[in-house]
């Protein structure tokens, strides 16, 4: 599955997503993983409004880490030690959409 988002092109195969389900058990409750749809909502919020982590780790239903890893992982907020201000990633805010 190819994510777009700003104009920029994620690929959300198999290793990526059991990747990211390491890193953050990216559980809502023991053993509820997310789906490759669902990464792709998080990193649309994350990359395309101002909804804070928490607001979309409670539309999502799962705890902020998991947010924050996935906006880790694929660097799409730079919260730059502060946080409650960000940028854009260099490479999500100059790429126009398409």
């Amino acid at each position: 599955m190819v994510v777009n988002v700003l104009g920029r092109s994620w690929e959300l195969n198999n290793s990526v997503i059991e990747e990211i389900r390491k890193e953050a058990h990216m559980g809502r409750g023991r053993g509820n993983c997310f789906s490759a749809e669902e990464i792709a909502r998080i990193k649309t919020l994350l990359a395309n409004t101002d909804v804070s982590i928490s607001d979309i780790a409670t539309r999502m239903g799962c705890a902020k880490s998991s947010i924050l890893v996935i906006n880790r992982k694929f660097q799409i907020r730079l919260y730059q030690g502060k946080r409650t201000q960000w940028t854009f990633a260099r490479n999500v805010a100059s790429a126009s959409p398409q």
